[in-house]
């Protein structure tokens, strides 16, 4: 196994191993340090999986396909293969979801399947808001936090980034709960984690009216976050 020879593919993979040992402070929204990242077949382009619910797809913006985070993050990585595996509505613990009346669990959603058929170096995983939602309360935290863990641990831990979600503007009880159990789950977990939570906090014009979901220039600052950890590495 020998890194790809292509430069910024190389400096990609060396940017993420700084990340993560704490080398780099730009934006520190990096909390939890996560193992160093691995090795991938010679001659590839780094693959990224963005795991996620609606805030991965891109609701609320005019074209999901052209404006969701990672179609923006593949815009600024274009030496990367970066594919969107968010489903709206997405939960991290199984059960029907009041809102879908269907099963929205992730990992029986087909969506996960194809995720992890993408066979991806890196994993981007943003998920929990809509488990932190009204309609879920109370939040069991042993269920969620083995849940996470147990997604993790499919996609492989030192492929995997947590990004934590803005959740919602006006639920304080989401914001006190889950927070802390997303970042703990990194911890444990031993994974990189980004908190949007506290990078987005009061830009209220990213938001979209529903103060849940993004907008364009909300999506898009997002990948800038992400991508941002990569170039003023180099």
């Amino acid at each position: 196994m020998k890194l790809v020879p292509n430069v910024d593919a190389y400096n990609l993979i060396v940017a993420f191993r700084s990340i993560f040992n704490g080398k780099i402070s730009h934006t520190k929204q990096i909390l939890f340090p996560a193992q160093p990242f691995e090795v991938y077949p010679s001659g590839s382009a780094l693959k990224i999986a963005c795991v996620g619910d609606s805030l991965t797809f891109g609701y609320c913006s005019n074209q999901p396909s052209t404006e969701s985070y990672p179609s923006k993050l593949q815009e600024l990585l274009p030496t990367a293969k970066v594919a969107n595996f968010g489903r709206t509505g997405a939960t991290l613990t199984p059960g029907t979801h009041p809102r879908h009346g269907v099963e929205m669990c992730y990992t029986k959603l087909p969506l996960f399947t194809e995720s992890i058929d993408f066979g991806a170096d890196l994993v981007i995983i943003m998920l929990g808001t809509n488990d932190c939602s009204v309609d879920f309360a109370p939040l069991d935290e042993n269920l969620f936090k083995a849940h996470y863990k147990s997604l993790i641990g499919e996609y492989g831990r030192e492929k995997c980034v947590i990004l934590i979600p803005p959740l919602s503007l006006t639920e304080e009880y989401v914001v006190e709960q889950a927070i802390p159990l997303i970042k703990q789950v990194a911890k444990e977990a031993e994974v990189g984690v980004v908190d949007l939570y506290a990078a987005l906090g009061g830009k209220y014009e990213l938001f979209d009216e529903d103060k849940v979901h993004f907008n364009a220039s909300g999506y898009a600052h997002i990948a800038s976050i992400i991508a941002a950890e990569i170039s003023n590495r180099f």
